[in-house]
């Protein structure tokens, strides 16, 4: 697995001079050779070793601060502001010499530690701030930094989520972006199962998927043919939903590419939870499988000095990808708590949805036999030596975990959020079995939301006053949301109001009667 910085957020601000960033400017221009006046290199290194001084001359005076007697701490106090404008002529000196002898890009920050602990001392500060931004930009880096440690130490982490940095990540195994994907604070763009070939896939493996991506041609070409706009005469979208349909067939665990962008904080928060799953013994098979990848993360994220030994969540979380069942369905218009088997496919199509939670019920996962996802079109056609085909592949490579194995997932979050992902998924574009489940959820909403309008306007007959007219406006609100909710249980978004920019003309997925 191979990981690249690609972009990341800049530090946009006058910032007065850093030592440090400094003398890495001057290693950096040793290093590569590229110095552009040498008769200022003597000079240079003399205000640098002079600012070296002052400031450490600075903290004494500091230190001496703390314990002094009030009639001590006037004179100490004199000298240290003495001391630090010193200082700070120095740097600016020997700033203005090392751009001289490297260039103006002699001095920048690399997307790290010191930059991401700038970032999150600068925005510490604001929470302190007594002057405007400006002025607050233009704080010594030292001063800076004293803040950045402090919110590091006493947990208020999210002054290192301000900063942002994009991952592109080469050879993933699907599972591990599974791992990434669940834990939300990201923007993910990942290799398509639909829109691409895979071939980075076992020979085994690489077999079935061959062979079922023909009979998925095959079959979806006869009942469909080039029924336009939907499909066309080449057979370009047969093959694609062939090839969605044929990576049931492959493993979890199958490479992947992915661009991931995440906050500074959430990337050392993921090291910590990825290295504590490292050190459970009793990682179920789908994290065990993965372990490798884990360590290359972390390793990723320690050598390109971007991991904070006390930037950890102290929540007591872990990776949410699996945890416990739930024992029944709640709905309302409020929140909603769901518990369905699906396959390890859909739950990855799912995963887009950011705004809800999913969970796989680990226990079922560890313990349940494997159950496999059985594709609509198999099924309808009758033909049950294919259908006994399907399921003999399939097991013959269930060590692997196939992206078909069945897997019992907890569904959790705000029914508005929910609404939102049935006007996206009940399409003719979407994967066939993410839009097969949230259209059942749909009735099975419908049919909760109009039992809690009876049982509001029950109750409130009982009321009156603004009482009354606040519960008949709550309930005025659910039946909109049940309407929708109706419309979307019998038919694609686009009957539900959803404003379609590229129809599809294609009837078998407007009603939602398609089978691929």
């Amino acid at each position: 697995m191979n990981i690249r910085t690609i972009l990341h957020s800049e530090l946009d601000c006058h910032l007065k001079p850093d030592l440090d960033l400094i003398k890495q400017g001057i290693s950096e221009i040793f290093e590569t050779g590229k110095i552009k006046d040498h008769g200022a290199i003597a000079e240079m290194l003399s205000k640098v070793e002079e600012a070296t001084t002052l400031i450490n001359k600075e903290k004494s005076l500091a230190s001496k601060l703390k314990t002094a007697s009030n009639e001590e701490k006037q004179q100490i106090k004199q000298e240290k502001d003495i001391t630090t404008d010193k200082a700070d002529v120095a740097l600016e000196d020997a700033l203005t010499l090392l751009m001289k002898v490297g260039g103006k890009d002699a001095y920048h920050y690399d997307y790290d530690n010191p930059f991401n602990m700038v970032v999150a001392g600068l925005m510490g500060s604001t929470c302190y701030m007594k002057e405007d931004f400006k002025a607050l930009q233009e704080k010594r880096i030292r001063n800076i930094l004293t803040i950045s440690n402090v919110v590091l130490n006493n947990g208020h982490h999210s002054t290192f989520g301000h900063s942002h940095v994009t991952l592109e990540i080469s050879q993933i195994p699907k599972a591990l972006a599974m791992i990434l994907n669940n834990e939300k604070e990201c923007a993910v763009s990942e290799k398509s199962a639909r829109y691409t070939v895979m071939d980075q896939i076992e020979p085994k493996e690489l077999e079935l998927y061959e062979k079922w991506k023909d009979i998925f041609t095959r079959e979806i070409t006869q009942k469909y043919g080039d029924s336009q706009p939907f499909f066309d005469e080449k057979g370009v979208r047969a093959t694609k939903l062939a090839q969605e349909n044929a990576r049931y067939m492959i493993s979890a665990f199958t490479p992947t590419n992915m661009v991931y962008t995440t906050s500074f904080r959430q990337l050392n928060y993921l090291a910590h939870w990825l290295k504590n799953e490292l050190n459970n013994p009793n990682s179920n098979k789908f994290y065990a499988g993965v372990k490798t990848e884990m360590s290359e993360f972390i390793a990723f994220v320690k050598a390109n000095n971007l991991y904070l030994e006390n930037l950890e969540d102290h929540k007591d979380r872990k990776l949410s990808l699996f945890g416990p069942g739930v024992l029944g369905e709640t709905l309302s218009s409020e929140t909603y708590t769901l518990n369905y088997n699906t396959s390890i496919a859909c739950l990855a199509q799912a995963h887009r949805h950011r705004t809800i939670g999913y969970r796989i019920n680990e226990f079922r996962f560890n313990n349940e036999p494997s159950q496999f996802f059985l594709p609509p079109l198999l099924k309808n056609l009758g033909d049950q030596d294919l259908i006994n085909q399907w399921f003999e592949d399939i097991r013959s490579v269930e060590e692997t975990i196939p992206q078909g194995k069945l897997v019992n997932v907890v569904e959790n979050g705000e029914t508005k959020n929910f609404l939102l992902k049935a006007l996206e998924r009940e399409c003719s574009e979407a994967q066939w079995e993410v839009m097969d489940l949230t259209r059942r959820y749909s009735q099975k909403f419908s049919d909760a939301l109009k039992e809690e309008i009876a049982q509001g306007t029950e109750k409130a007959n009982s009321l009156d006053g603004l009482d009354k007219e606040d519960a008949i406006n709550s309930i005025e609100s659910i039946k909109q949301m049940q309407t929708k909710f109706e419309k979307l249980s019998n038919g694609a978004r686009c009957t539900a109001g959803y404003k379609c920019l590229r129809p599809c003309g294609f009837k078998d997925g407007i009603t939602l009667e398609r089978d691929i």
